[in-house]
């Protein structure tokens, strides 16, 4: 009796086992490559812009899709809806102190240093407008991937940087990245000050 029941157990065994392997041996393809690491999909929408004029000493074109956010002495938010995206405006009138502003500048684009890979600096000139300045292009995985600063040198100043509301990821900001810059490019290219 006792060996009859060990025999069952045996064959049971054997036949879960047996079970097991066919089910492992069919269940795999013999051609599968594992798929390449890939990021989302962003679509981004056409360039469109639209001018801000409003009371403050300075004017500009913005995307048409943004929002306006208006803070004090100037200061503004452009809100890039759905991408959750920021540029941030920081106005500060020129009085005897525009070495002290330039260096600031450069000193809060330069702090990224420590997570960024590289930082460009490039310089902006409009003689007939009167608009110089810098901008910085951050590579990595910095806090931040843009920053720019305006000035007439006389009476206007004008500081900007960018931020994501979601962890640095340089590779999948990449194209958000890209397609900002360029918006602030044409933000430069664009801005006027009020005498």
């Amino acid at each position: 009796m006792k060996l009859l029941k060990k025999m069952k157990k045996v064959r049971m065994k054997n036949a879960i086992n047996l079970l097991l392997a066919v089910v492992f041996l069919t269940g795999c393809e013999p051609d599968y490559t594992p798929k390449p690491f890939g990021n989302i999909r962003i679509d981004l929408p056409e360039k469109a812009y639209k001018t801000y004029i409003g009371d403050c000493p300075y004017s500009f074109d913005y995307i048409d899709f943004a929002e306006l956010q208006f803070e004090k002495d100037c200061w503004i938010n452009i809100v890039y809806k759905g991408y959750s995206g920021i540029v941030h405006l920081t106005y500060k009138p020129v009085e005897d102190n525009l070495e002290r502003l330039m260096k600031e500048s450069q000193e809060l684009a330069f702090v990224h240093t420590v997570r960024a890979d590289a930082i460009q600096s490039t310089e902006y000139s409009d003689f007939e407008k009167k608009v110089y300045g810098s901008m910085y292009l951050i590579e990595g995985n910095a806090a931040t991937s843009t920053q720019f600063y305006a000035t007439d040198s006389v009476k206007h100043f004008l500081r900007g940087v960018v931020y994501f509301n979601n962890s640095p990821n340089a590779d999948s900001l990449a194209p958000v990245t890209d397609y900002v810059r360029e918006d602030i490019r044409h933000l430069m290219e664009t801005l006027n000050w009020a005498n």
